[in-house]
């Protein structure tokens, strides 16, 4: 191997080691993907109860999450891979980072059409091709959230679902509605309720004044 080869190979694999690459992706992406990055870090430092001052060093605590977290890692090379298509910088520096920085292997993201502020609190976790997420939604282990009877699922904005539960069709879930653990979702669930059940009905409506109690139904969804 010549100098000249070794030396550019030492050095591109310290820019790996420390993270580099991944600061050089970051600001590559187009603003919105950016801010929406940003967005995820706040929820995940809120979830871990971290105080970080992520909005005067969001590439530093990029790195710190990058490297700590895998789940987050998932979800950053998902907001990456539409931006991929078409951009070789792009593409090339997000092949390598998967390459040195492998995604958590049970988070399987596979839409590009994810709002700002997801929170995966663990593995594993499936979601379709074609679903679309809001901002803010939050999802746990063993969700599934896929395609049936030729449609899959549109979660509204800061959508809540418990751990094990499938979500499946062209259905919607409303803004601020809570999936219960285990439940299995077939069909729409309004805006401010709380569901659970296989197959899942409304609980309870959650309301500004008293989120957690108001009248009971027993309505199937």
């Amino acid at each position: 191997m010549s100098k000249d080869i070794y030396n550019f190979y030492y050095y591109f694999k310290l820019l790996v080691k420390h993270t580099y690459l991944v600061k050089f992706l970051f600001k590559s992406l187009d603003s919105d993907t950016r801010l929406a990055v940003i967005a995820d870090m706040k929820r995940l430092a809120s979830d871990e109860k971290k105080i970080l001052e992520i909005n005067s060093d969001p590439v530093g605590n990029l790195q710190y999450y990058f490297v700590q977290n895998r789940i987050f890692r998932s979800i950053f090379y998902a907001r990456c891979r539409r931006e991929s298509i078409g951009n070789r910088r792009i593409g090339f520096l997000w092949a390598i980072c998967k390459h040195y920085y492998p995604a958590h292997d049970s988070i399987g993201i596979n839409t590009d059409k994810i709002g700002a502020g997801l929170l995966i609190h663990h593995g594993p976790v499936t979601v379709g091709r074609e679903v679309i997420i809001g901002n803010n939604v939050s999802l746990n282990g063993g969700d599934i959230i896929g395609r049936r009877h030729g449609g899959s699922p549109v979660l509204r904005d800061n959508v809540r679902i418990g751990a094990n539960a499938s979500v499946v069709g062209p259905i919607e879930i409303g803004e601020n509605s809570i999936i219960g653990a285990g439940s299995v979702v077939v069909k729409d669930v309004p805006a401010n309720m709380v569901v659970a059940g296989n197959p899942a009905r409304v609980l309870h409506e959650r309301t500004n004044e008293n989120p957690g109690c108001v009248q009971r139904k027993t309505d199937s969804v």
